[in-house]
């Protein structure tokens, strides 16, 4: 039975054609976005999603949205166990996470298998978003001879990593803290390949490019966009950063109504 089915006779008619239904599920954790007007029918809903899903422990709601450099978005549990930590599986890893502490989406899960199947032999990778390490982690993995420069600015989202990376035994992840701007100053041209996944403002970090690029590196760059301003983002890509080659344009995962997260892969050339 899907969620309507389940809250059909519960909730008001009238409701019930309206009721979200979208929901992510990381670990043991449903995290779902209820409007206000449907705040009344919450617990209902949580009840419903782990009658549905039976490994679900907690169901939680977003209760802020993403803000500040270190991208974290609020969640209050509803039902359920209570708490925000859990272990996500993906693509064969096991990935522990806080969910109040720091940035996870699990639909960028094919996007990430996406990526990694372009890996070549002895890359350098830099990761300037990494978060807790899904794309660093799994890049590594699987490319044992790969060398991954992960970078992020919050404390909690590097010591996740760090944490992942002895959970899936991997050494050959580099996790560093700090402002990728600044970071990336430092490091030198070593990036055969360069992964900006900071869809809201992956644009601001543009001129980093240049300073950790290889030439020819190949970027994924991802940006929060509606179809018809792809390609406005991608004369400013140009304009900003001259000799560059577009290989593809990829829609990720829908972010709401007429908005996806786009990942746009270019040649960089210095």
């Amino acid at each position: 039975m899907n969620l309507k089915e389940i809250l059909k006779g519960k909730i008001d008619d009238s409701d019930l054609e309206h009721i979200p239904r979208a929901f992510d599920i990381i670990g043991d954790i449903a995290v779902i976005e209820i409007p206000d007007e449907f705040q009344k029918y919450e617990k209902l809903i949580a009840e419903a999603i782990m009658e549905m899903h039976k490994k679900v422990e907690t169901v939680a709601k977003r209760s802020s949205i993403t803000s500040g450099i270190e991208r974290v978005r609020k969640i209050e549990v509803i039902a359920g166990e209570e708490k925000t930590e859990t272990v996500h599986k993906e693509n064969g890893l096991r990935l522990v996470v806080d969910l109040n502490k720091v940035f996870f989406s699990p639909r960028l899960s094919n996007e990430r298998l996406r990526v990694e199947s372009q890996i070549e032999n002895g890359e350098t990778v830099v990761d300037m978003f990494a978060g807790i390490g899904p794309f660093s982690i799994l890049i590594a993995k699987r490319h044992k001879d790969t060398k991954v420069h992960a970078i992020d600015i919050n404390k909690y989202a590097v010591d996740y990593m760090k944490r992942n990376m002895v959970l899936n035994k991997i050494g050959n992840v580099n996790p560093v803290l700090g402002d990728a701007k600044t970071v990336t100053k430092n490091l030198g041209k070593v990036a055969d390949r360069i992964i900006m996944n900071l869809p809201r403002s992956s644009l601001d970090f543009i001129d980093s490019i240049p300073s950790i690029a290889k030439d020819g590196a190949t970027v994924h760059l991802y940006c929060l966009l509606k179809d018809e301003e792809v390609d406005d983002k991608i004369c400013l890509i140009k304009e900003k950063l001259g000799n560059v080659k577009i290989r593809k344009k990829v829609v990720c995962a829908e972010f709401g109504p007429g908005l996806n997260i786009y990942c746009i892969d270019f040649i960089y050339s210095s």
